[in-house]
């Protein structure tokens, strides 16, 4: 028996849970999103590569085709990402410690491209496994993009979600500590207005979505100013 959890009408993909067999399976019906299938065997073969070296994780790709991927199932919680900084700070700091874990101290590294809460499942021991790869890119963008994308979410996507004028002062101050522990000593261009940067990188890292499903394209001009001047800091 198997049940369907989620199933995209845009894109086509979906996903399948086999509860007897502890396996995920993700599809498409639309020949023309193969590639975001094989993006996500591209990079989850990727990420678990660096995780063996890490902490001796083994392969979690069951079987893949061009139209699905069965997956095991990751047993964890997941963070809704409506819920504020405020709640979630320290989990935001494991994402960070992640990410310096397993991506490569270079400037030119692998993204993941959609890095959210919703994109991270946190087991038992609070170890943050990152999921859903079909925006995979492999030696494309500076190192730190997907920190930088992360972190702004965690700010406007709840601001977003409870249609807030104006992002609150708190979860901007918690968003700059974060913003420095994670890019002292970092010199890129993304850096410089970060939200601007994340909206013209539309399409370079966003594959088969419409312009509104691209988080950064609805954070509006005065939370876009709010952002940048809270993360205009010396690191």
């Amino acid at each position: 028996m198997s049940t369907l959890i989620t199933f995209n009408k845009e894109k086509k993909t979906g996903v399948i849970y086999f509860p007897k067999n502890k396996i995920v399976r993700k599809f498409t019906i639309k020949k023309k999103n193969y590639k975001l299938i094989k993006n996500e065997i591209k990079g989850i073969s990727w990420y678990q590569s660096k995780q063996r070296n890490i902490y001796k994780k083994p392969k979690i790709i069951i079987e893949s085709k061009k139209n699905n991927l069965d997956i095991k199932i990751i047993n964890g919680k997941q963070i809704k990402f409506w819920t504020y900084l405020e709640e979630n700070f320290e989990l935001a700091k494991l994402v960070i410690y992640h990410y310096k874990n397993i991506w490569p101290n270079k400037k030119i590294v692998p993204c993941h491209g959609d890095l959210t809460f919703s994109n991270i499942i946190f087991k038992k021991d609070n170890q943050p496994q990152i999921i859903d790869w079909e925006n995979f890119l492999i030696n494309k963008m500076n190192w730190g993009f997907d920190l930088s994308y992360f972190l702004i979410s965690t700010v406007s996507l709840p601001s977003i979600t409870y249609k807030e004028k104006k992002i609150k002062e708190k979860e901007l101050f918690l968003l700059s500590e974060l913003w420095i522990e994670t890019f002292k000593n970092k010199k890129y261009k993304y850096l410089n207005k970060p939200v601007n940067f994340l909206k013209s990188s539309f399409g370079k890292t966003f594959i088969l979505r419409n312009y509104s499903n691209y988080y950064p394209n609805l954070i509006s001009s005065y939370k876009t100013q709010q952002i940048n001047e809270a993360l205009k800091i010396n690191i």
